[in-house]
């Protein structure tokens, strides 16, 4: 199977195709190397998870916020695309966000980010729609008649957008205009940032930031931020003006594996099985970067290979501190404001929010 992305509603359609995919086995003559990378001489430390809440209303969780003590959990494949949840005990307080076009809906729900104008609320990205809405988290309104929304440029497919200030925010994209956009509260482009990737072969700029589209996460003072590749183990280091400090690449050392294809007189992104997944999201907090890791090739697992098990602690210097061995698959993760959990979404063998107890 072949797998093709040009613009957002391609790059949602195809990963919805591969959440639903399904395993497609470990048992069979491998083309493409170990279907997952042994951690073994990392030494992992192995933690183990309770479900924190489970239930019908929770149909494929995708990316998770911690939003004060609670949880705010997007699912694109429920009726309700947001459900809010304590993060104490798992109770659920409210659902919300149908499928549509209209003010509070969604076609392609597919980030979240912190609101730092008012830490009880939250934002969320629609990538089929490239729009960025504003999410209510405290209260009984489950909707704002007006929600605060913001439309950026769908040619520029932004793909996860942050706030670094109130007034600006920062996202990763499929355009060769800059590694990281930056944007005003209006949704106008101000500047690009970071070091778009290269390679030998003259590939085009907007296809490479397509092979090497990453998970963005802002330390919390601000002052840092950690873009971490989906399909290799690099991990890119910058200050908050889109400057860049250090590329780093994780203990496996492997890159993107694509080649270049023609959909519709656009250039984009092909892949097949041998494509390995990297890490597959991030949570960050003052000292350290929690990355998910995968290390799992298409071929061996199919739409499973963009869950891991493995998350890969760095300090702010790149350096790979520790590796925790988790014993359920996520699909994404967040911290609790103790520091002291790590939450995640898991699919298998049923849609759940888990809670793992980390060490000091």
């Amino acid at each position: 199977m072949r797998f093709s992305v040009s613009f957002a509603p391609a790059l949602v359609a195809a990963c919805s195709l591969l959440l639903n995919a399904g395993c497609a086995g470990q048992d069979k003559a491998l083309k493409y190397g170990p279907g997952e990378l042994d951690h073994e001489r990392l030494h992992p430390v192995e933690l183990k998870g309770r479900v924190l809440t489970q239930g019908d209303y929770l149909a494929q969780p995708g990316r998770v916020l911690r939003v004060g003590e609670h949880l705010l959990v997007l699912d694109r494949a429920a009726d309700s695309v947001l459900h809010l949840i304590s993060a104490r005990d798992g109770s659920r307080l409210r659902s919300q966000g149908r499928q549509g076009a209209g003010p509070g809906e969604y076609q392609g729900a597919w980030s979240l980010a912190p609101d730092f104008r008012d830490p009880e609320s939250a934002w969320a990205y629609d990538i089929a729609l490239s729009r960025f809405t504003r999410v209510p988290v405290a209260g009984n309104t489950s909707i704002h008649r007006d929600p605060e929304i913001i439309t950026l440029s769908p040619e520029l497919i932004p793909t996860q957008p942050l706030w670094i200030s109130d007034s600006v925010f920062v996202t990763p994209n499929f355009s060769p205009r800059g590694r990281l956009l930056f944007f005003d509260r209006r949704g106008q482009l101000l500047k690009a940032g970071g070091v778009l990737p290269t390679d030998s072969r003259g590939t085009p700029e907007s296809v490479l930031q397509q092979a090497w589209v990453g998970r963005l996460a802002l330390r919390p003072d601000r002052q840092r931020m950690v873009l971490v590749t989906q399909y290799a183990d690099q991990v890119e280091l910058y200050r908050a003006d889109g400057s860049p400090l250090r590329q780093v690449r994780g203990p496996f050392r492997f890159d993107p594996r694509f080649t270049v294809a023609d959909l519709q007189g656009f250039k984009t992104m092909s892949s097949d099985e041998s494509m390995r997944h990297g890490y597959v999201d991030v949570a960050v907090t003052d000292d350290r970067i929690y990355a998910l890791f995968s290390g799992r090739t298409r071929e061996a697992f199919g739409g499973d290979a963009s869950f891991g098990r493995y998350v890969h602690v760095f300090d702010w210097d790149g350096q790979l501190v520790k590796v925790l061995k988790l014993d359920r698959d996520l699909i994404s993760v967040a911290l609790s404001a103790d520091r002291r959990r790590l939450y995640g979404a898991s699919h298998n063998p049923e849609p759940a929010i888990m809670a793992f107890a980390l060490e000091d």
